[in-house]
């Protein structure tokens, strides 16, 4: 079985896909950190999710329809 890759979580309260400019500087954001921190796993998370248990091995990118730009 190949490895898997990093769970990525987008959301709305209403279960739509969100695609702005936002997910995509978040997604960026995601790519890099693991281009340079390999064993990281990074996800990208709706704002209604932070706070959650999540594994140490593991960085968010938690992104708020309030704030102009994502969060690290």
């Amino acid at each position: 079985v190949e490895d898997e890759s990093p769970l990525i979580v987008i959301g709305h309260p209403d279960g739509d896909v969100l695609l702005t400019e936002k997910f995509l500087i978040a997604y960026r954001l995601k790519e890099a950190l693991e281009a340079r921190q390999p064993d990281r796993r990074v996800r990208i998370v709706p704002i209604q999710s932070f706070g959650q248990q999540r594994a140490t091995d593991e960085a968010l990118i938690v992104i708020s329809p309030h704030s102009q730009s994502a969060l690290a």
